[in-house]
């Protein structure tokens, strides 16, 4: 972080550590009305509404209560219930009715999020604790995309695992059937072929698993809900299906990854309302850790399979691109590599610091790591000795430079391991240079290390062994902004920065002249961006961007170190945006590096240890 402008925020409500999703005002009636090209969708609570727009609905179903269409205005779902309606939450072991449907029962919260977004969050719940949020967004053509966010608070779940249960509760169409493509369960492999589920009692035959969910999930053998562990003779082959109402196909599709079971019951919204259901099962959960769900549903009209099959193709391709998705998760301790030893501050005077006096404790900050010809890794970043807290960040001046332990990074990860070599790059060093030195970031290119610095104007240096390092002034064009850091991608560099809501990018061919700056990132209200970058795994991109939310209360030099790093997917490394958050982890100015085995590593300063702390990474 940058001080001089997180003074200038104005104070904001704390963020919660869980939800991705945005936050939003109430709104004023239990439900939101939302319409976007032929499809008007009507997302309600767990409330009960009896008006014009919804007549007759009964407490305890939330989500979609009615969904239209212009050449079928009638209501998909049964008026008193829902569809894409979160119905149970369990473990598998027997309990009161109240508990196994306590989604129904717990109050739930409604917001509008824009004109085609609605959210249904559900705090902890009495028994499960189980805290949710549910986003209903209405896409262009009218599908709807569901996102489910939840967090276990507490050991609650017995058996370890989290099963959670959708349900869709059908108005009286022609066949109470869904299909899907398939095969008998235990036949040899072939060609996947449309199978027509039929379910002759609820209960009976009623769930299809995915070809290779081979899964086993605990539970007691009078376990009630029927539809959940009872076993149809099918499996499916691609994970969507469809059923078909008064001329219209409602398609539900899912991600690979999901492993979604799919279930069916052909009374389960009563006499001639069948249920058209899915299941989501979350095994060895962790209390506190957020775990993410997406589908979509499609309401459209029904002329053939082959011309459904050919309007849902974005979609299912959408979802199918969802596979390579991947969650980065912090895989052990940090370790405590390298505190700054005392030295003599450089100068100039400011704050409490004087100019050629010795300092016994010095203060990191953002840092970058580079690998040497030689194989030993290498460290800068901004240091400056500690200075009282409401000037904490004066002196900024310089970069601290530490060396690791010959061998692989992984076993140099000890504690106080790293050598605390000359600080580089202080004012003197820099004549013609504002003083402040912030967040070196280094990329080697032509023999030569470049380092590029800010904060604006960006500036750089270049150095032929990382010890001594030649000033050679500021990058042309460069985005005005802070905490700069390289991409290299299709042959070019792409150098970002932080604004105070926004990350930048700019395009460079050399390293020193800077074309096509852009919005990349702009970030949630409330938030200021820090310390950005980004990463490619798995053939797309994941932005790190760690958040200053303003709030500081002066009494712990720990408060003005942040340690909360959002983590952005997508698949443009030039458009990120802030509704495809992933998670986010615990770190201060991270840095997310491959080391000579090409295994991940993360690091963070100044939380948890007061110094530079590095930690394995894993993607999963």
């Amino acid at each position: 972080m940058r001080w001089p402008l997180a003074l200038l925020l104005t104070m904001a409500p704390s963020l919660s550590l869980a939800p991705a999703l945005p936050a939003a005002d109430a709104a004023e009636k239990p439900y939101v009305v939302l319409q976007r090209g032929n499809v008007t969708a009507v997302i309600v609570n767990n409330e009960a509404v009896d008006d014009d727009i919804l007549p007759g609905h009964r407490a305890g179903y939330s989500g979609l209560a009615s969904l239209t269409h212009r050449q079928q205005n009638r209501n998909l779902f049964v008026p008193a219930y829902a569809g894409l309606n979160f119905e149970h939450i369990h473990d598998g072991t027997t309990q009161p009715r109240d508990i196994l449907y306590e989604p129904r029962r717990a109050p739930m919260d409604i917001r509008q999020i824009d004109d085609y977004t609605a959210q249904l969050h559900q705090s902890p719940t009495p028994h499960w604790q189980l805290e949710s949020w549910l986003r209903y967004e209405l896409l262009p053509d009218g599908a709807i995309e569901l996102t489910l966010e939840c967090v276990p608070r507490a050991h609650t779940f017995k058996n370890d695992y989290i099963g959670l249960f959708f349900a869709s509760y059908i108005y009286q169409p022609e066949s109470l059937d869904i299909h899907f493509l398939g095969r008998p369960t235990g036949s040899p492999a072939t060609t996947p072929q449309w199978i027509r589920g039929v379910t002759p009692a609820h209960g009976t035959l009623p769930t299809h698993l995915a070809l290779d969910d081979d899964r086993v999930f605990k539970h007691d053998t009078e376990f009630p809900m029927t539809l959940v562990f009872n076993r149809s003779n099918y499996r499916y082959h691609e994970p969507w299906y469809y059923g078909l109402s008064h001329g219209m196909a409602f398609a539900q599709m899912f991600r690979p990854r999901d492993r979604v079971r799919l279930s069916q019951s052909p009374s389960g919204g009563g006499q001639s309302n069948p249920a058209w259901d899915f299941q989501w099962f979350i095994p060895q959960y962790e209390v506190g850790k957020r775990y993410r769900f997406v589908m979509r549903a499609l309401y459209t009209p029904f002329e053939s399979r082959d011309q459904l099959v050919e309007t849902i193709t974005p979609h299912r391709s959408a979802t199918n691109a969802e596979a390579r998705i991947a969650i980065p998760r912090i895989d052990g301790p940090y370790v405590h590599v390298y505190k700054p030893a005392g030295d003599i501050f450089p100068g100039p005077d400011v704050a409490n610091l004087k100019s050629g006096q010795y300092y016994d404790e010095w203060v990191p900050n953002d840092h970058c790591f580079v690998r040497s010809d030689e194989g030993r890794w290498h460290a800068f970043g901004i240091t400056h000795p500690r200075t009282p807290l409401d000037q904490v960040h004066a002196g900024e001046n310089l970069s601290f430079h530490a060396l690791a332990p010959k061998g692989s990074l992984a076993d140099g990860l000890r504690e106080g391991s790293w050598k605390d070599l000359p600080k580089v790059l202080p004012p003197s060093e820099r004549p013609g240079e504002i003083e402040a030195n912030h967040a070196p970031y280094i990329v080697r290119k032509n023999g030569l290390y470049h380092m590029i610095y800010g904060p604006a104007p960006l500036r750089y240096a270049i150095s032929h062994d990382l010890n001594q390092w030649t000033p050679k002034g500021p990058l042309v064009n460069a985005p005005a902004g802070r905490d700069p850091s390289v991409i290299v991608w299709n042959g070019a560099y792409h150098i970002m920065v932080c604004g105070r809501h926004e990350v930048l990018m700019a395009r460079s061919e050399d390293l020193v002249t800077c074309t096509e700056t852009r919005t990349i990132l702009k970030m949630k209200p409330g938030t200021d961006a820090e310390s950005p970058s980004i990463v490619r795994h798995n053939g797309t991109f994941y932005l790190f961007v760690c958040g200053w939310n303003g709030q500081w209360d002066r009494k712990k030099l720990t408060g003005a170190y942040q340690h909360v790093t959002y983590v952005y997917q997508s698949d443009d490394p030039f458009s990120f945006d802030a509704d495809q958050e992933v998670t986010r982890l615990d770190a201060h100015a991270p840095e997310v590096f491959q080391d000579e085995e090409d295994d991940w590593f993360i690091s963070s300063v100044q939380w948890p240890h007061r110094g530079v702390s590095i930690a394995p990474l894993v993607w999963e």
